[in-house]
């Protein structure tokens, strides 16, 4: 078991013990949060160097403080969807997200399961589906 962390609704942080495998699912997804968030720096900077002032205003909604609160909150509503979400998938359904995250094609996961490559894809179709009842 490990502890992560992450923010209620009033930016209070809060601790919870979880799975590794739903550790290293959590720890995966905020760095590929971070990475995005690092190209997003990056080319916000090239466009703020490319900026003529007669043609564009540098005061767009991106630099705006209740525009960023709101993406803020946002980002920790999805965050505890996800979360929810991930709790809701069965042991199995946990692994297999833990396996094809690290790469293991379909057909080496339903060679290590015993069952059949269509039968892979349906589960993880399933997983998709309820995974994205708690996203919207």
């Amino acid at each position: 078991m490990k502890t992560i962390y992450f923010f209620d609704h009033e930016s209070k942080r809060v601790t919870q013990e979880v799975s590794d495998e739903v550790a290293d699912v959590i720890a995966e997804a905020r760095r590929a949060e971070w990475r995005n968030e690092a190209k997003e720096r990056y080319y916000r900077h090239i466009k703020l160097n490319k900026l003529n002032d007669r043609d564009e205003e540098i005061g767009s909604s991106e630099f705006d403080p209740e525009y960023l609160l709101v993406q803020s909150e946002e980002h920790n509503e999805l965050r505890a969807k996800l979360k929810t979400a991930l709790q809701s998938l069965t042991p199995e359904q946990r692994q297999l997200v833990i396996m094809l995250k690290n790469g293991i094609s379909v057909t080496d996961i339903a060679t290590k399961l015993g069952v059949d490559k269509s039968a892979i894809s349906h589960m993880r179709k399933r997983i998709q589906e309820k995974i994205k009842k708690y996203l919207v």
